[in-house]
């Protein structure tokens, strides 16, 4: 069997249109209804097989390089199921922000595992690759689809959506990082399917990507707002720079803003990055691990 011996993959960011929970579950998760779609910031994972075992590298000096990392986690996992000869080193260039519900580490987690995959010429399933990586992270499954997709579960269970496509998107990461556990801690019941997806929905199916954007909603943004004011500030400035719909994403801390074009969007983040380090400008994507197909996932059954 040929082995390749590197491959160089893209994982993108994952943002969340809507969000609201459904219920708590016995294991002590919470049964969520999602929106997730994938943008066009993106991580860089190289690949190599080495003689060692499994080896992490980053830019970013605040990513733990062990066990902890959901990239080592992934190649660890993939090395002991398939019972691989080699070792990997792992190199991760991070664009997208740490700590900030942008699904990065389980986009990084799924780019090894496709391209391992890839690698060795594994012959897996579909099926079977959503639930290694639902072994890893719940968010997982959904980086290696990408696009418009409808979660639900803990996240898991995934339905792809027509596509929502919109070009001029701002990224807005405040210093702080938010814990998701400690979010979800401070969820109870009278919170449960607060929103209505339906609206969301029917327009994202109607291709009215301007009133989806106005659907827009976040359960865990009102809890984080009360903990953190300044992501309501963010949320604002958004709005008075010219923004369509502002709102947290996933557990947070980033805030995303939806804007009618591109100069309203440079001049909003010319603005932000007189404040805050990391601010992006992007938009939506199809892709979930680019060279996905490569990587032997079907991204657009």
């Amino acid at each position: 069997m040929n082995v390749q011996k590197n491959i160089k993959l893209y994982s993108h960011a994952k943002i969340n249109l809507f969000f609201n929970i459904v219920s708590k579950r016995q294991d002590s998760y919470h049964n969520i209804e999602s929106v997730m779609q994938t943008i066009g910031l993106r991580d860089d994972v190289m690949i190599k097989n080495t003689n060692k075992s499994i080896l992490i590298k980053c830019n970013n000096s605040s990513i733990p390089l062990d066990h902890r990392n959901t990239a080592y986690q992934a190649a660890d996992l993939m090395v002991q199921r398939f019972h691989l000869k080699e070792g990997y080193e792992i190199e991760i260039t991070k664009r997208i922000p740490h700590g900030a519900g942008l699904a990065g580490g389980s986009s990084n987690a799924a780019a090894v595992i496709l391209g391992i995959k890839s690698m060795n010429n594994l012959d897996i399933s579909n099926e079977e690759l959503l639930d290694l990586g639902k072994s890893i992270g719940a968010d997982v499954p959904y980086c290696m689809m990408g696009g418009t997709c409808l979660a639900h579960g803990i996240g898991e269970q995934l339905t792809r959506l027509k596509d929502f496509s919109w070009n001029h998107i701002l990224l807005v990461k405040p210093e702080f990082s938010i814990d998701t556990k400690d979010i979800y801690s401070l969820v109870n019941k009278e919170m449960y399917n607060r929103y209505n997806i339906d609206n969301i929905l029917e327009k994202i199916n109607q291709d009215n990507h301007l009133e989806a954007i106005k659907a827009c909603r976040n359960l865990l943004e009102d809890i984080a707002m009360e903990i953190y004011p300044e992501i309501k500030s963010i949320k604002n400035k958004i709005l008075k720079t010219g923004g369509i719909n502002a709102q947290m994403t996933g557990s947070g801390s980033a805030v995303i803003g939806f804007y009618p074009g591109e100069m309203t969007l440079n001049r909003s983040a010319a603005y932000f990055r007189q404040i805050y380090r990391e601010v992006h400008t992007t938009k939506t994507t199809r892709e979930g691990i680019e060279n996905g197909e490569k990587a032997g996932y079907n991204q657009h059954q």
